[in-house]
């Protein structure tokens, strides 16, 4: 029970996807509003339907814990968290993934983008600094079809260049992995990031699972970045 609480900080709405904890988390006393559900269900079962469209309108945070591993095709549920929230972070408990979502409206990618990671474009950019953390959004397109799948790393940077808080991982949480894209495809990432820290640059790239290297980094005039990253300028946001 301790292990519980202290792993499903800051509090928030939890959704269970599992009854293997038994009463366990209804006992949680750490804030958290907690829900369990069956898995898996379907997204036409009406009762795991309305109780999910329900935690979802519980802002502004949701823990989603399940037993199901990464981009499961039958993970309907976290599939569509991917899809419309913003990821904060993941971690084990109890033999479970627990991930933090932030149920907050993303900002909108009103930046515009024009970098290439090798067959990546980032089309747009958007960022809001609130009160409670940064939250980022990465529109993506696929520029030729790829044969990896690639993954990108998100690096916020305060003053003196040090690294305060980082996200690396597939599009869309390996639910649209970039062996799939064809020429044209687009989509969105949204981060979320609880930190209080200042930040005043955001670094992205891109990486190749096959032997661990950048991929190249072209500005929109076609001219190569010699560190193979972007550095985006988020001071004030």
């Amino acid at each position: 029970m301790d292990a519980l609480e202290a792993a499903l900080q800051p509090p928030g709405m939890v959704v269970a996807a599992t009854t293997l904890f038994g009463d366990a988390l209804v006992e949680l006393d750490n804030g958290s509003r907690v829900m369990t559900l069956n898995a898996p269900t379907t997204p036409d079962d009406p009762l795991a339907a309305a109780l999910w469209d329900y935690a979802l309108g519980q802002q502004p945070r949701l823990w989603y814990v399940t037993w199901f591993g990464p981009a499961d095709p039958a993970n309907w549920q976290e599939r569509q968290l991917w899809e419309t929230a913003s990821f904060a972070r993941e971690q084990w408990v109890a033999g479970h993934r627990a991930l933090l979502f932030d149920l907050a409206p993303s900002p909108l990618p009103n930046q515009a983008g024009g970098w290439r990671f090798g067959g990546v474009r980032l089309n747009a950019y958007g960022y809001d600094r609130a009160a409670d953390g940064l939250r980022l959004a990465l529109v993506w397109s696929a520029g030729e079809t790829m044969e990896a799948d690639y993954s990108w790393f998100v690096h916020l940077l305060d003053a003196s260049g040090q690294i305060v808080a980082q996200q690396d991982r597939q599009p869309l949480g390996g639910y649209a992995p970039t062996s799939t894209w064809t020429p044209g495809t687009t989509g969105t990432d949204r981060l979320y990031f609880p930190i209080m820290t200042e930040v005043v640059q955001v670094r992205i790239g891109w990486v190749d699972p096959t032997n661990g290297e950048r991929l190249p980094v072209f500005d929109a005039n076609g001219e190569r970045l010699t560190e193979d990253f972007v550095l985006l300028d988020v001071e004030g946001a």
